[in-house]
């Protein structure tokens, strides 16, 4: 997995104050995820690994790779109501920070709460009838499969044609049709020479 750090906090005190930061900073390498929509550290891995793969072949859906990890967690398309579902609100009392490289000791010091030794933690407070009603998921599914399977199907799901663009591919393809100084590339020559006419 490309998550470097992920660590977990209940009781968290100052969420009024994580929120307005989050809204006032500009470009940074962690994102703090609400934890009430996760029951499993593997369902943030899913999403962050999606939005670092979509920031490397440039289709990423928000403007930040924090912004697109907390889309990507979201089983809409619907950008605002994903980033305000899974983003920290004043509300928030339980967040996972997620560093995208080894954090620094002015970042792992930002969230005062409890510091939770393990994410099995999220498993314990995690409430399975609004996740089944938030990710839209039948009795029935949960009877041949867990909850965690049910919530990462879905969200690999969603935008399913990313996953066809591979990051040679994508960049082969720009390079070929714009050039570095934006003008169209020209057709390149045939090395096919015609025949003389007898």
């Amino acid at each position: 997995m490309d998550v470097s750090y992920m660590t977990y906090y209940e009781d968290v005190k100052n969420a009024s104050k994580l929120s307005e930061d989050v809204k006032n900073s500009g470009e940074v390498d962690y994102v703090l995820v609400d934890a009430q929509y996760v029951v499993d550290g593997f369902q943030i891995a899913v999403a962050v690994n999606r939005a670092i793969e979509s920031q490397k072949i440039h289709l990423m859906d928000t403007k930040s790779l924090p912004t697109e990890v907390l889309y990507n967690l979201s089983p809409s398309t619907n950008i605002s109501g994903g980033l305000k579902k899974h983003g920290v609100s004043p509300d928030t009392t339980r967040i996972v920070l997620v560093a995208f490289k080894p954090p620094s000791k002015r970042v792992l010091s930002i969230v005062e709460g409890q510091l939770i030794s393990s994410l099995e933690g999220l498993r314990k407070k995690a409430d399975e009838k609004i996740l089944q009603k938030y990710y839209k998921i039948p009795d029935l599914e949960l009877k041949i499969g867990t909850l965690l399977d049910a919530i990462v199907t879905r969200l690999a799901a969603k935008e399913p044609m990313k996953g066809l663009f591979s990051t040679k591919e994508v960049s082969s393809n720009t390079s070929s049709k714009t050039p570095q100084n934006g003008k169209p590339a020209k057709k390149p020559r045939s090395n096919n020479r015609r025949r003389k006419r007898n």
